[in-house]
């Protein structure tokens, strides 16, 4: 009896187990057909998308206002390479709105522009024609339409004034192209997309009836649009598409398998309403027997398999009755598989990102699987969307689906539960004996994709603020032809061209041509290259012919692929700074120039000056040598005449050869000081140490006669020893010293000779009680010749301090002073200034107290002084 029951149980097992994965499969099938479904509706969205995109590139070109003519018309569309990049359309062109008034005008302008067969067909009077001006690519299908008036065509003309009232892209209905030949003839339709004059979109529909000039449009072949949109799935799904909302064959643009006459299979069926630039497509989708077979063996699987097990159990139960316990566990372990593997299933299905629910007429819901968001279908089923505050357009949406009966596929922003969230969409309604019972849906979650989305856009609005207001010219090319991709308003303004203008030039063409380097090269260093950076100075040519100095900086950029994909160019006109620094070179040219002819002039007045000297001196030592002899013999016969005739000369006679005689010895005394004079500084000795104390005794030595005679006492202190001409020196001092015995007054002379520690420097100083002079005549009396007295009053040539003052800058120049130096002061001295080496001489009225009280002496003598090293 046991083994009976486990039979009956084991077949009612294996029959729910079939039925159940039966129902499982058909619920994945039909969740894999929605999906499909909604990627083949997105994509064919998205490449229609795309394909405006190029419409609204050709209307850029004429809004930049210049002149758009056949060959920039055929530039800009050889650029997007149309066959690669966007397949099904046949081209890209131009319809001109023309006037019935206009338009032998408008025939005549383009037959004059090299086109002698052009002309507008049909033939008809119209009150307005469109005829296509230009068509590209120029291939022999697109010479067909040229010239012909698309306004003739009611469905052409109904998505022509659609596009121009709204002033957006329309689509036209189905359509046979006039590019059609006999063979191979596919259902067409036209996409439009109004030009204005002075470019933008007029605020009123008046105003673009009244601004429109024409129309960018393109013409596709349905089956070449939708080469590639199914993709893999191909052979396993049927699609058609119908020019409205009508299903028939007038209406039918595709059908991917029209040999096929399948049904459709039960739930695997979808017919949606897609609204596209204004036009309305049915778009159908069914899926083939094909797209169920996958997983089709695993019901029949189940059902064999627990046909089996159940035999197995009922032979081991009625052959084994011993052995029940191990029949209950064998059921148990059965048991357990089963439940493993509906939660295998459950998870599976729980953890995607996909919710899919049905609703009733009332929009309450009837069941809800794999929410996905932690919601608890129990909370949700048997509610209404009011109830549960679902969005109003979701709820408009829905009854849209109830009311006209078609599905749609659309993006909705919606919060759920406390939560932002986006959902697409996808409705269908559901039908009982063809009424509409409530509907199905199906909502995926693509709330990160648009946050993603979001954030590209919002980087790609930061980059173009940043480029259009960047201060240096940018431009971006591709890196293996070198097209223009992008150019900024600096680059532009830095040439003088346009943007349509750079991009109709050749590769770089406003580059000068010894600055020329190819893309190649360019690329090649660049990858070589560490840092990515690409520096150069060039010469660009400005679009007035201008040269103007650029600093190039290029920089590659990197496809997601890991390849180059552009290079970036960044140049700034360093036109002025190069001028600046050719001007500040050829001024250092100039100044060095000039510094050189100042110095050779320099150095020939030197050298003349020089010359000269040598000469004067040569002339007075010559001079005064070859004086000496005609003056000692006048003197001597003056002092003959004088012994041997005195006695007959009478008293006025012997006066007159006194004259003789005292004048002859004052010019021997003068021609003897010129002499001195003239030798000083001729052969200068090798400077030596000397001993001022030495030096100053000489002196004493040599003037003690004179000295006796005027009772002069001359004292000195404790000297240092200097660097110098031992001869010159005691020349120096003895002169001094003669006159401040010579020029003394009534009082007996006294005469002091120190030296005083002034800081870096000694000052060396000679000072008496002489009679002075005047502050005023402080520098004559170093001039040659120049007396104060009166020769009655004091005997002298005039030559003394003269002789003084040329000796001490050649005693300095002897010591290897770098920078002699002559100079007078106020205390008249005669200073050697080096770090502890000064030499003073002075001559004052003051006392040598005072001097010694003040170290500083007034001096009416004048002075002179100069640097000089001294160890």
């Amino acid at each position: 009896m046991l083994a009976w029951l486990v039979l009956v149980l084991g077949v009612a097992l294996s029959i729910v187990g079939w039925y159940w994965t039966s129902q499982l499969d058909q619920q994945q099938i039909e969740s894999r057909f929605q999906f499909r479904a909604n990627d083949i509706t997105t994509a064919l969205t998205d490449r229609m998308s795309t394909y405006k995109q190029v419409l609204r590139g050709g209307a850029g070109l004429f809004d930049t206002g210049a002149e758009v003519d056949l060959d920039a018309w055929a530039r800009y569309v050889h650029r997007q390479r149309l066959r690669r990049n966007f397949p099904g359309i046949q081209g890209v062109g131009f319809a001109a709105l023309v006037p019935a008034a206009q338009l032998e005008e408008h025939v005549l302008r383009e037959r004059q522009q090299g086109r002698h067969d052009y002309a507008v067909w049909p033939e008809g009077v119209r009150t307005f024609y469109g005829p296509i001006v230009y068509l590209e690519p120029d291939d022999w299908r697109n010479r067909r339409a040229i010239g012909y008036d698309m306004f003739s065509d009611p469905v052409r003309r109904e998505a022509m004034v659609r596009a121009a009232d709204t002033g957006d892209s329309a689509l036209s209905g189905r359509v046979t192209l006039v590019q059609e030949t006999d063979e191979d003839i596919q259902a067409g339709f036209l996409l439009y997309l109004p030009v204005y004059a002075g470019g933008g979109v007029p605020d009123t529909v008046e105003q673009r009836r009244r601004d429109l000039i024409g129309w960018i449009y393109s013409p596709f072949r349905m089956n070449d649009l939708m080469q590639g949109l199914l993709g893999a799935t191909r052979s396993e799904v049927r699609l058609r598409i119908y020019d409205g909302l009508g299903r028939s064959e007038q209406t039918l643009m595709f059908d991917s398998h029209p040999e096929r006459n399948d049904r459709a299979l039960a739930g695997l069926s979808r017919t949606s309403a897609l609204l596209i630039d204004g036009h309305r497509w049915t778009v159908e989708l069914t899926a083939l027997p094909e797209f169920a077979q996958a997983g089709w063996w695993r019901p029949g699987l189940v059902l064999t398999a627990g046909f089996i097990l159940t035999l197995s159990v009922f032979a081991l139960i009625w052959s084994m009755a011993s052995t029940r316990a191990r029949a209950v566990s064998l059921a148990a372990s059965m048991t357990t598989a089963l439940r493993q593997s509906e939660e295998r299933f459950r998870v599976a299905l729980e953890d995607s990102n996909i919710a899919v629910f049905s609703q009733d007429a009332e929009l309450r819901y009837t069941w809800i699987f794999n929410p996905g968001h932690g919601v608890d279908p129990n909370r949700v089923i048997g509610k209404t969307d009011y109830q549960l505050a679902i969005p109003p357009k979701l709820v408009e949406l829905k009854e849209n689906v109830l009311r006209e009966g078609v599905g749609l596929h659309q993006e909705v922003e919606a919060s759920l539960f406390g939560q932002k969230y986006v959902f697409a969409v996808t409705l269908e309604p559901l039908r009982d004996n063809g009424d509409i019972v409530g509907l199905t849906a199906a909502a995926v979650d693509i709330t990160s994709l648009k946050q993603a989305e979001r954030k590209v856009k919002e980087s790609e609005a930061r980059f173009r603020t940043m480029f259009e207001h960047a201060a240096v010219g940018i431009m971006l090319t591709d890196c293996t032809q070198g097209d223009l991709i992008a150019v900024n308003p600096a680059f532009q303004q830095m040439l003088g061209y346009t943007e349509t203008e750079l991009r109709a030039l050749p590769w770089r063409g406003f580059v000068a041509p010894e600055s020329q380097v190819s893309l190649d090269s360019v690329v090649h260093a660049l990858q070589s290259s560490s840092v990515n950076v690409y520096k150069r100075q060039e010469y660009y040519l400005r679009k007035q012919g201008e040269r103007i100095v650029v600093s190039l900086t290029a920089s590659l950029v990197w496809g997601t692929d890991g390849k180059p994909k552009y290079v970036l160019w960044m140049a700034d006109d360093v036109s002025e700074l190069r001028a600046a620094e050719e001007r500040a070179r050829r001024a250092y040219q100039e100044l060095e120039r000039r510094v050189h002819e100042r110095t050779q002039e320099l150095q020939h007045r030197t050298a003349e000056l020089e010359r000269s000297n040598a000469e004067l001196e040569q002339f007075a030592y010559v001079a005064s040598h070859d004086l000496q002899e005609p003056l000692r013999t006048v003197s001597s016969f003056a002092q003959l005449l004088e012994r041997r005739y005195a006695h007959r000369l009478d008293a006025q006679a012997g006066e007159y050869l006194g004259y003789i005689v005292s004048g002859t010895s004052r010019m021997r005394a003068m021609i003897l000081d010129l002499l001195a004079l003239s030798r000083v500084g001729a052969w200068p000795p090798p400077p030596s140490s000397v001993d001022l104390n030495q030096v100053v005794e000489d002196v004493r030595g040599n003037l003690h006669q004179a000295a006796e005679e005027s009772s002069a006492k001359i004292h000195f202190a404790p000297l240092p020893t200097i660097i110098g001409d031992y001869g010159e020196l005691v020349q120096l001092f003895q002169n001094l010293l003669a006159n401040a015995i010579k020029f003394r007054s009534e009082r007996p002379p006294r005469i002091d000779v120190g030296v005083v520690d002034d800081g870096p420097e000694w000052r060396f100083f000679v000072c008496d009680n002489g009679i002075g002079i005047e502050k005023e005549q402080l520098q004559r009396v170093f001039i040659i010749f120049h007396r104060l007295h009166h020769k009655v009053e004091a005997e002298g040539t005039g030559i003394g301090l003269a002789i003084c003052k040329k000796s001490l800058p050649d005693m300095v120049a002897a010591s290897g002073s770098n920078r002699p130096q002559v100079k007078a002061h106020a205390f008249g001295s005669l200073c050697l200034n080096s770090p502890k080496a000064v030499l003073a001489i002075a001559t004052s009225p003051r006392s040598a107290e005072r001097y010694r009280q003040d170290a500083m002496v007034t001096v009416n003598i004048g002075s002179m002084s100069i640097k000089r090293t001294v160890p």
